[in-house]
């Protein structure tokens, strides 16, 4: 083996030394290096070392007397300012027609009351389908009261029975007829001197009576009888055209108003 390493040593040196006698130049410019050129380095090397290399942009004088170009880029934008204010049109008619638009007003609150009273329930219910027809809240409500039929001329009640007796004697010992002792009710032992349609029929019997030494009083006679009265809620205008057509119709009636916090509780709707 050495000697097969020798024989291919001297067989390449014999090569070496035919091609240089053969190309002298090109062995010159081979071996030939510049003075001064520095380390020199491969191409690869240099690649290796720098993988982004910075390429170095030439720039070019401006012309004399101009002012050179700046890179848009790098001029910075206008800020805004804040003092100036920035105007919508769109906007602006918009406030301009709501301005322009009247606000609108709430409606007045309602009214309640009552229209009353009435002695028949069947042309009370007709009176509040009527209301009801021209848009009035109306409700038929029943209540009891007492109703004068007459005047009573009476001696109030005595303290006893005997002492109501003992004053029947002295009224007809005076003249006086048409008497009646009480035996029962609120007026037990007191004494009826005439029931009269009006009162000042009743009131010239008081003064017969009182003519002849004895003293009396003219009392209504009053019976309880069902009335009806119209419930309603209503704005001022319409209670104010349904009030006056009542009037028409029927003559002198009620109209008494109340809070419509009220609650009836006697078949009334508020």
């Amino acid at each position: 083996m050495k000697w097969l390493f020798i024989l291919l040593l001297l067989t390449n040196l014999a090569i070496l030394g035919w091609g240089l006698q053969r190309d002298p130049d090109r062995a010159m410019a081979t071996t030939k290096v510049s003075r001064d050129i520095g380390d020199l380095q491969l191409l690869s090397e240099v690649k290796a070392e720098q993988p982004n290399p910075i390429v170095e942009e030439k720039t070019v004088d401006p012309q004399p007397g101009l002012a050179p170009k700046q890179d848009l880029a790098a001029i910075p934008a206008p800020e805004k300012s804040l003092d100036v204010p920035v105007v919508d049109s769109k906007a602006d008619a918009a406030v301009s027609q709501s301005s322009d638009r009247k606000e609108p007003t709430e409606p007045p609150p309602p009214v309640c009351g009552a229209f009353g009273p009435f002695e028949r329930g069947a042309e009370a219910r007709a009176i509040a389908e009527s209301l009801v027809g021209q848009g009035m809240d109306a409700s038929l409500r029943r209540e009891s009261m007492e109703k004068p039929i007459g005047f009573w001329v009476l001696i109030p009640p005595l303290s006893s029975q005997q002492a109501a007796i003992e004053k029947v004697k002295q009224l007809r010992a005076s003249g006086i007829e048409d008497i009646r002792r009480f035996v029962k009710g609120d007026l037990k032992d007191g004494i009826s001197l005439g029931v009269f349609s009006n009162k000042s029929n009743a009131q010239k019997r008081q003064q017969e009576v009182a003519n002849k030494g004895h003293r009396a009083d003219v009392v209504p006679r009053l019976i309880t009888v069902p009335s009806y009265w119209i419930d309603y809620r209503s704005d001022q205008s319409g209670v104010e055209r349904a009030e006056a057509r009542l009037r028409e119709s029927e003559g002198e009636i009620k109209n008494e108003q109340y809070p419509c916090s009220r609650v009836v509780t006697s078949g009334g709707i508020f």
